[in-house]
């Protein structure tokens, strides 16, 4: 039996993948050749902290040094960038509905690579934030969150369902046993194409629960 549901935020909950990708275009423009293999490496690694992906990029693509100076501007500019854009981006289709109709039949957690801030306030201007009963960003490893959860209130992995729509998302899910990993599918390309469960959107997916496929 299902008890939790723990979400990924960006290409989830909130349609901000493209503004995550367009922030990076937007800290490095100073760069305009390495500009195909930092969204590249960005695509790549999809839920883990920025501040993990700026410092690869500075380091290993860039060859710069990743100051505390450059850090805290290049950290302080990615934020600014998405917090102007995050305002008026959607809600994925359907996630409110399902949030609202399922609240009294599954605990919510969020694990995610986004900033908490960012995070809670999308989520209380969209009235949804006291629906979810944890909050989790990137400052561990997806992986690790989850299994702290898992371990705090005693459930197995058959218990839990986790979407997401990374790769860094599907890695977690394996790494931890997980049977129901649900993918959201949304754009050609995506290495989670092959997943067993999928959704293009949470107009679909009550179908995987009601066939207790999960």
């Amino acid at each position: 039996m299902v008890k939790a549901i723990l979400f990924d935020f960006d290409g989830v909950i909130c349609e901000s993948s493209q503004v995550k990708t367009d922030a990076f275009n937007y800290v490095f423009n100073d760069y305009p050749l390495s500009t195909e293999d930092i969204i590249a490496y960005h695509k790549a690694h999809e839920g883990i902290s920025r501040d993990i992906k700026l410092k690869f990029i500075c380091e290993e693509i860039l060859s710069v040094e990743y100051s505390e100076e450059r850090r805290g501007k290049l950290l302080s500019d990615f934020a600014a960038f998405v917090d102007n854009k995050s305002k008026s981006l959607p809600l994925v289709k359907g996630v409110e509905e399902f949030l609202i109709n399922n609240k009294d039949s599954y605990e919510y957690f969020i694990v995610s690579g986004a900033r908490q801030i960012e995070i809670e306030s999308y989520l209380k201007n969209n009235n949804l934030f006291e629906l979810f009963r944890e909050i989790h960003d990137g400052s561990k490893s997806k992986s690790i969150i989850i299994e702290d959860i898992m371990t705090r209130y005693q459930w197995h992995p058959h218990e839990i369902v986790f979407i997401g729509d990374a790769l860094t998302d599907l890695k977690a899910a394996e790494k931890l046993a997980l049977p129901a990993f649900i993918a959201r599918v949304y754009r050609e390309g995506t290495p989670l194409s092959s997943c067993k469960y999928q959704i293009e959107d949470f107009l679909e997916i009550d179908a995987l629960f009601d066939l207790q496929l999960v």
